[in-house]
């Protein structure tokens, strides 16, 4: 398994407080409305959007923060409703999922953690989610690029 360092990315992003249970509704209509702000904006979208899971322990009910992020280049303008800052440095490794939203639990995440543990090193309460290719929620289609923070 493969350790890996992202760099630092510019991002305008929302956070919001979640659980694991109630994650779509958590969510609900806040990509689009990050979108359509940056495109009000001025800015221009630089790759796929980025879900940041910061304190997420496994647990259903326990909130964590969300942080919804859409790379953008470091020198645009924004000045709209949301958050321009930069994701840090993160130490992780990867694994590609695809398929349905609903799913990414016990077909992406479940043995992606499995087998990060019997390899032997420490998952970080920091996961990303990188969203390659978003059709649909329910679409088997997506592709989803899931990090796991490593210490």
């Amino acid at each position: 398994m493969e350790l890996l360092q992202s760099p630092v990315i510019s991002v305008i992003s929302l956070t919001k407080k979640a659980t694991l249970s109630t994650i779509m509704q958590d969510i609900g209509s806040s990509p689009e409305s990050l979108l359509e702000d940056i495109q009000l904006q001025g800015a221009k979208p630089e790759g796929p959007m980025i879900f940041v899971y910061r304190g997420c322990e496994g647990d259903m009910q326990k909130p964590f923060d969300l942080q919804i992020c859409q790379p953008v280049n470091a020198g645009d303008h924004y000045g709209g409703q949301y958050d321009k800052t930069e994701l840090e440095p993160f130490k992780y490794v990867e694994r590609r999922y695809l398929g349905k939203m609903a799913d990414m639990g016990t077909e992406g995440y479940e043995p992606f953690i499995a087998d990060v543990e019997k390899a032997g090193l420490t998952i970080d309460t920091q996961c990303r989610e990188v969203y390659t290719q978003f059709v649909g929620p329910d679409s088997d289609e997506n592709i989803t690029e899931l990090q796991l923070g490593i210490l």
